[in-house]
Order: C-alpha cells, then structure tokens, then sequence
C-alpha cells in the first residue's frame, strides 16, 4: 500500500501526530503493483553520498518512458538482457554486510540505473539498424565493464522486440497478448 499525497506542495508537518480525519483528507491509498518486494523510505543524513534519482514512492512505468522517446529513435530497437543482474551489482565495502536477496536487490539495483524500466533488460533505440547494433554493442560493453553478464541468446536487435510486456515496432508501443494453454 502506498499513500500519495493529495497536495505535495504544502507543507506537512508531523504525520504520526495527524488525526485519521486529517489523514484521509490528505491522502490517497493505492495498491503498490511494482516489482519491489519491500521498500522502506528512511532520511540520510548529508554528506558525501549521492542522492538516489528515485525520490518519489511513484515512477513512470514502461509505456509512459517508451512512449515519452522521440520518434526518431522509435524505429529500430535493442535489447539487452543482463543475467542476474541484481548479484551483479558490486556494492560498496559498507554495504556488504547487507542481506541482498529477495528484499534489498530491487532497492539496490534501482540505485546503480538510471532508469528502472526491468530489472534485468535495457532496451534502447535508433534511427537505424546500423545505430541500434552500434548502442546494442555500446551497452553490452559498458555492461561487461561494470561486472554484468550480458545473454547474448535473449539479446536482440530489430525493428519489432518485446520488452516488459510491450510490443515495440516501428512507432508502435502496444500491449504483448499472452497466449495461456487451457
């Protein structure tokens, strides 16, 4: 369950001392259908780190990213898959200690991408066959670089690939129909 508020520009105050009446005035609840398994929100104090680029318990979903290209770069896509990508990640020496199995790998992963479209794909466009294979190699290079084992049989280039449920071909994003034996 995720609460959203109502009115994010005003202040706030102390939430645990609000009544239920104010609470629900102030808030919505909604159901939490990401692919996190637990999330808890926790102020860092300032310093050395960097702050996450995900600030919000809200984030674009894949449709809203894709859909969001410009339409030069919506012609020919890549896909690359990373294996296991949420071991992959090399943490920090402070973090070591953390268990990062089913609970934390979401979390952290989110941290070291850009962009949270899949756990394990990264998908990418280009105007041309030509510049899709060329960022197709790009990131797989990067990728081989910072420790990722990228599958080269569920890699792929063309101008219609299927990514986090969607169809995309050519200018196109749509739904991918899932067939399910009787």
């Amino acid at each position: 369950v995720v609460l959203v508020d109502k009115k994010p520009g005003e202040p706030l105050g102390n939430v645990e001392q609000m009544p239920d009446a104010a609470i629900r005035k102030r808030f919505r609840v909604t159901v939490d259908c990401r692919r996190l398994n637990s999330m808890k929100l926790a102020v860092v104090p300032g310093g050395d780190s960097v702050p996450s680029p995900f600030t919000t318990q809200n984030q674009q979903n894949a449709l809203c990213i894709l859909l969001s290209w410009p339409l030069c770069y919506r012609k020919v896509y890549f896909k690359v898959d990373l294996e296991d990508a949420f071991s992959s990640v090399l943490l920090p020496e402070g973090m070591l200690s953390y268990f990062t199995g089913w609970r934390f790998s979401p979390i952290i992963f989110t941290r070291c991408m850009d962009h949270y479209l899949r756990e394990d794909d990264v998908l990418g466009g280009a105007s041309c066959e030509q510049d899709a294979i060329s960022g197709r190699r790009l990131v797989t290079t990067v990728g081989r670089r910072h420790h990722f084992i990228v599958s080269e049989e569920k890699s792929e280039v063309g101008v219609r690939v299927t990514f986090c449920g969607l169809i995309c071909q050519g200018l196109e994003v749509s739904p991918a129909v899932r067939i399910t034996a009787p």
